[in-house]
């Protein structure tokens, strides 16, 4: 399983991250294209990470490394190779990296929603016992009710207060 560091001359593995992406992700819960290409070739704490096995492309993860924490934005497997805990190593490559990571999922609402939860739960990753509601991408766009997840435990509400002014100032561009 290898994690490699893509740039943005990286032309053909950006087309291949840029399809997963719009398939695995509903517009409100990604930035346009457009953007990403800009915050990649900016430099800065945003990366992304392509994700092979057997030489072959499995997937992506789009992570900010970030003065408290490293937060995970996006995540995606191939359809055909989920299930094959692929994912599971990806994270716990990235635990072994970074003592603190921060994610946002959907609250659990559908079989793949809990399905999601489960998957970073099993992986020692907390719901944060807080109400969360991830900035929208796009202006005119409403924010979306969002749990975070935090590895390891252990939040409390002046962390969890923390996390998302990093998260706005970072992720978001709120000041």
């Amino acid at each position: 399983m290898d994690m490699i560091p893509v740039t943005i001359g990286c032309t053909a593995e950006l087309a291949q991250i840029h399809a997963l992406y719009e398939y695995s992700f509903p517009k409100a819960e990604r930035r346009e294209w457009s953007q990403v290409s800009a915050l990649l070739q900016n430099g800065g704490p945003m990366e992304i990470l392509e994700l092979r096995t057997d030489g072959l492309f499995a997937g992506f993860l789009i992570g900010w490394q970030l003065p408290e924490f490293y937060f995970i934005e996006h995540f995606a497997i191939q359809p055909r190779l989920r299930g094959k805990k692929i994912g599971g190593t990806i994270i716990q490559m990235l635990q072994a990296k970074y003592p603190c990571i921060v994610l946002e999922t959907e609250p659990a609402a559908d079989n793949d929603s809990t399905r999601r939860i489960a998957f970073y739960e099993k992986l020692g990753f907390i719901q944060l016992p807080f109400t969360y509601f991830q900035p929208p991408y796009r202006t005119g766009e409403s924010p979306l009710s969002m749990l975070l997840m935090r590895f390891p435990s252990g939040c409390n509400e002046d962390a969890f207060r923390s996390i998302t002014e990093t998260l706005n100032r970072f992720i978001y561009f709120i000041k």
